[in-house]
């Protein structure tokens, strides 16, 4: 059920951002990204850590393109490099002996993080930001129909069973179908 859920992702971001790129001129952050960050929507530390090595690429594809003629595959190529770079050593680095594994703010894949970058510097942080977000949470939707209502957690293989998910620990709890009972009085929530 994994592999479907993952495969249905993937598949509805690919379709949805073919058609914000030709309703809206505007790109999610590449074809597939949507598909991946809806997927981890729950994760709210590992889509800010996949925006943090996104901007550490984007920065330094810009300090790179002051230097030489960085345009069109090249930029593709080295943004995806060193996002794929920075993607692999944000899970070697170590904070106090917690590693960023363990706060769950590693980059989401090795790729994602050098696809957003590299549009960041096509069309611009806020238009790419905004469109990626608004795709990925179409995606989600789109999960949650198709699905029955079942979020799955890709990395952990858990399922809960609910509308939307939870979104790291604290349930999203005006639209829960099911509350776990210890967390019902947090959301004033008494029926199931």
């Amino acid at each position: 059920m994994i592999d479907a859920v993952v495969q249905a992702a993937v598949g509805l971001g690919v379709i949805i951002s073919l058609i914000f790129s030709e309703l809206l001129g505007a790109s999610a952050g590449g074809i597939v990204v949507p598909g991946y960050i809806a997927l981890h929507l729950d994760k709210p530390m590992q889509i800010l850590g996949t925006l943090i090595i996104s901007l550490l690429t984007w920065g330094i594809i810009r300090v790179v393109g002051r230097f030489t003629l960085l345009f069109g595959k090249r930029r593709m190529v080295l943004s995806i490099l060193i996002g794929f770079i920075l993607g692999w050593a944000s899970r070697l680095l170590v904070f106090h002996e917690l590693t960023i594994h363990q706060l769950q703010m590693q980059s989401i894949g090795y790729i994602i993080p050098g696809l957003i970058a590299n549009w960041f510097e096509r069309q611009g942080f806020w238009k790419t930001l905004s469109t990626m977000s608004i795709a990925a949470l179409l995606v989600k939707l789109m999960l949650i129909v198709i699905f029955g209502g079942e979020v799955y957690d890709v990395s952990q293989n858990v399922s809960s069973q609910s509308e939307i998910g939870v979104v790291s620990d604290y349930p999203l709890c005006i639209i829960h179908s099911f509350v776990p009972d210890s967390q019902q009085q947090l959301c004033g929530d008494t029926h199931r």
